[in-house]
C-alpha cells in the first residue's frame, strides 16, 4: 500500500514537473504574445514575465518580455525589470530593446528634472551605492525660518521609513554641515521654472558626489513653495 501510493506521488510530481517546465511556460507565452498584439501591455508584462522566468533559456520568450516591458508605463516596479533583464539577457536583440529602453528613461527624466541622482545611479552592470561601512550616515538639516515644522518632521519620517525598511541603513542627524555626508538644504524655487504660463518643477532635487562605484556624500534641494507661493504638503515633502 505504501509502494502504490509513493508511485502514485512520483508521478504526480513528474507530472507537475512537466507541466510547470514545458506546458506552463508556452501557455504563458503565447497568452502573453496575444495580449502585447492586441495592445494589453499589462497582461503582455505579466504573462511574459512568468513564461521567461519558467522557462529563460527559450530566446522568444525573453524577446516578447523585453518587448512587453519596453511598452510598458515605466513605474518603479517596470524600470525594475527592465534593468534586470538588461542585466540577464543572453540574445543581442533582447539587450538591445532593455538597453534603448533604459537610455529614452534616463532622457525623459533628465529633460524634465535636471541633475539629480537617478541619472547617475545605473552605470551599466553595476549600481552606485554607499559603503556599508560608512553607516550611520550623518544627515544635517539645514533650518529655514519660512517653512511650516512639517517640513522637518516630514523629511525625518522619511528618513525613518528608509531605516526601518532596508534593515542595514542608519541614519544619525547631526548639527554640523561639515561632518554630514547627506545635507538637506531648503531654498527658494528658481524664478525661471515659468515660461508663458507653462510652469516646470520639482518638490526637490539630488546631487551626488561619486567616487567609481562609490557614493561619497549627497546633496539634497528641497524648495520652500511652489510657483503659486503655495507652500508644498507635508505628504509632497515627504514624497
Amino acid at each position: 500500500m505504501n509502494n502504490k501510493f509513493a508511485y502514485i506521488l512520483i508521478g504526480l510530481l513528474a507530472a507537475g514537473l512537466i507541466y510547470s517546465n514545458s506546458i506552463l511556460p508556452k501557455q504563458k507565452y503565447a497568452k502573453g504574445k496575444k495580449c502585447f498584439e492586441s495592445g494589453n501591455i499589462e497582461c503582455a508584462v505579466q504573462n511574459l514575465h512568468d513564461a521567461y522566468y519558467l522557462k529563460p533559456s527559450v530566446m522568444d520568450y525573453e524577446y516578447y518580455y523585453a518587448k512587453s516591458l519596453s511598452k510598458a508605463e515605466p513605474t518603479y516596479d517596470i524600470q525594475k525589470a527592465i534593468y534586470l533583464l538588461y542585466t540577464k539577457a543572453k540574445s543581442e536583440s533582447a539587450k538591445s530593446i532593455t538597453k534603448n529602453r533604459i537610455k529614452e528613461i534616463r532622457a525623459s527624466i533628465i529633460s524634465s528634472i535636471g541633475d539629480n541622482y537617478i541619472e547617475q545611479a545605473p552605470s551599466e552592470t553595476n549600481i552606485i551605492r554607499w559603503n556599508k561601512e560608512s553607516f550611520p550616515l550623518n544627515v544635517y538639516i539645514s533650518k529655514t525660518a519660512n517653512v511650516p515644522d512639517y517640513y522637518y518632521s516630514s523629511i525625518k519620517r522619511a528618513l525613518a521609513l528608509w531605516a526601518k525598511s532596508v534593515s542595514f541603513i542608519d541614519f544619525n542627524l547631526v548639527n554640523r554641515k561639515s561632518n554630514a555626508d547627506i545635507i538637506i538644504d531648503i531654498e527658494q524655487l528658481p524664478s525661471d521654472v515659468c515660461v508663458n504660463n507653462q510652469c516646470k518643477y520639482v518638490v526637490g532635487y539630488t546631487s551626488p558626489t561619486i567616487s567609481g562605484h562609490t557614493l561619497k556624500n549627497m546633496k539634497i534641494i528641497l524648495y520652500d513653495k511652489d510657483p503659486s507661493g503655495t507652500y508644498f504638503s507635508d505628504k509632497d515633502v515627504f514624497n
